[in-house]
């Protein structure tokens, strides 16, 4: 076709995947971190002074993947080795969740992932990474 210029992907395609999943975790966090007025530390959950210790400290906190997708698991485990192997599957329809721009169901889809998953690990000092794409 004429007049249709290709635009070249600039970022491999797991590259990508990975910076999408990135900043939709930041967007989530960030409006309730920008509310407390809190470091962000991780998860709303997690805000605890305990947390904040753990963070001066140096202490690694244990991370949590909620997927049960085998593929984001491989590349959790080949780019984030030192964070751990614990994967969590939420059992949620995604398919009820939706919104009218795709990046506002991502992190719809991520939220709806985390308040199911979060009731299982309660008591738990974990960081939650639940992630769409």
């Amino acid at each position: 076709m004429r007049g249709v210029r290709r635009r070249r992907l600039l970022i491999a395609p797991g590259g990508l995947f990975l910076l999408v999943w990135l900043l939709s975790l930041l967007l989530w966090l960030l409006p309730d971190w920008l509310q407390t007025g809190q470091r962000l530390v991780s998860h709303r959950a997690m805000a605890t002074p305990s947390a904040e210790k753990r963070a001066r400290t140096g202490q690694k906190l244990e991370v949590v993947l909620g997927t049960s997708s085998k593929w984001r698991r491989g590349l959790f485990q080949k780019n984030f080795p030192e964070y751990g192997s614990d994967f969590m599957a939420a059992d949620i329809d995604e398919k009820a969740i939706r919104a009218e721009r795709p990046e506002d169901m991502t992190v719809a889809i991520a939220r709806a992932k985390a308040d199911a998953l979060l009731p299982r690990l309660e008591g738990r000092p974990v960081l939650l990474v639940c992630m769409d794409q």
